[in-house]
């Protein structure tokens, strides 16, 4: 029977490929070839509800990356199907108008990592946006972040095997940037897969390194708030992300990304399952432990240029956080051992 949906297959052993619907043609198979030493291809589609451009990288036998732009025309069902394996995906944009729906299932902005994809009927109007998807071998990945956690449960819960096989994650700045780089198209050819594949994998390392540190923040797919209010929410993430040591106020975040200060209290309570001020506070002792375990700069000047005003409420934040002082913790945070879990 025929297809009614696009779907990007992994079979375990080989072979990697896209399959759509054309109006005129049975469905299409298109499988990766090797380039230059390297399993990719650079496929194109277009078929009655959507069309895209992306290149497919297989780094490995293990992992493969796919990085480009996908079109919605009409309303209908995109997947991935990867049987025994795990697929992160990564929209470092906001998506434009028109991913809309009465049930909001992807939050923009986000990391969403299951062992399959399936974009339910989201569309009011035709819209496109860049994606990245890591593709990995669960007993690889399991193997790999476990290594990064320096404990196999934590490779365990990333496959499902300890439960939470589908998470959404805020995409934080540092991902941001790496994910936008590798969807950008500033080197060509063979190169830029080589380039692709690169960037796939340290998007990799670092989300894994942040799941494990309990550095991202997870993301609820599930609102009451419209894709729009959604979007402002996160405008208003990213607005504290990068302005934390302002002197950030409610009314502020509230005037700069568009929402009321009620909306944009709930819609971080629905989103984030955290408060605005807890967010900011997060951020700034992030911020803060970051300084302290990779400069030299003296205590006091990293309570200042983390956003705080004196040195007594960064250390009691500081200590009801992470557990010690400032200055304890800069002495012992290449022999402390990271935090075990991660938050769901």
């Amino acid at each position: 029977m025929k297809n009614e949906q696009p779907t990007i297959a992994v079979n375990p052993n080989d072979s990697f490929s896209f399959s759509c619907p054309h109006p005129q043609e049975a469905d299409r198979h298109i499988d990766i070839t090797s380039t230059n030493g390297m399993a990719a291809a650079s496929i194109e589609w277009k078929h009655a509800h959507s069309n895209g451009k992306f290149d497919v990288i297989r780094a490995s036998d293990q992992f493969i990356v796919r990085a480009g732009r996908v079109q919605i025309d009409t309303p209908h069902t995109h997947q991935i199907i990867a049987d025994g394996w795990t697929v992160f995906t990564f929209i470092p944009n906001i998506p434009p108008r028109g991913f809309a729906s009465d049930a909001v299932d992807q939050p923009p902005g986000c990391v969403r990592i299951a062992k399959s994809r399936t974009l339910p009927k989201l569309y009011s109007e035709p819209v496109a946006w860049d994606v990245i998807n890591l593709l990995m071998r669960n007993d690889w990945l399991k193997d790999f972040a476990s290594e990064i956690g320096r404990d196999r449960s934590f490779g365990a819960s990333l496959t499902g095997e300890t439960g939470a096989p589908e998470r959404y994650y805020y995409l934080n700045n540092n991902l941001r940037s790496i994910g936008l780089a590798a969807l950008s198209d500033h080197i060509s050819g063979s190169p830029r897969l080589a380039y692709r594949a690169a960037k796939g994998l340290e998007l990799l390392c670092e989300t894994l390194h942040a799941m494990q540190a309990q550095e991202l923040v997870t993301l609820r797919p599930n609102t009451t708030l419209s894709m729009a209010d959604a979007q402002r929410v996160v405008d208003a993430r990213r607005l504290i992300e990068e302005h934390f040591a302002e002197p950030l106020t409610l009314g502020s975040i509230s005037l700069k990304c568009g929402l009321n200060r009620e909306k944009l209290t709930r819609g971080f309570r629905e989103l984030f399952n955290t408060t605005v001020f807890d967010a900011l506070g997060e951020e700034r002792l992030l911020n803060a432990a970051a300084m302290l375990r990779g400069t030299n700069s003296s205590v006091s000047t990293i309570a200042y240029q983390s956003g705080y005003l004196n040195n007594a409420s960064f250390t009691r934040a500081f200590g009801r956080r992470f557990g010690v002082s400032p200055t304890d913790y800069r002495r012992g945070a290449d022999a402390m051992p990271a935090p075990a879990g991660i938050a769901d």
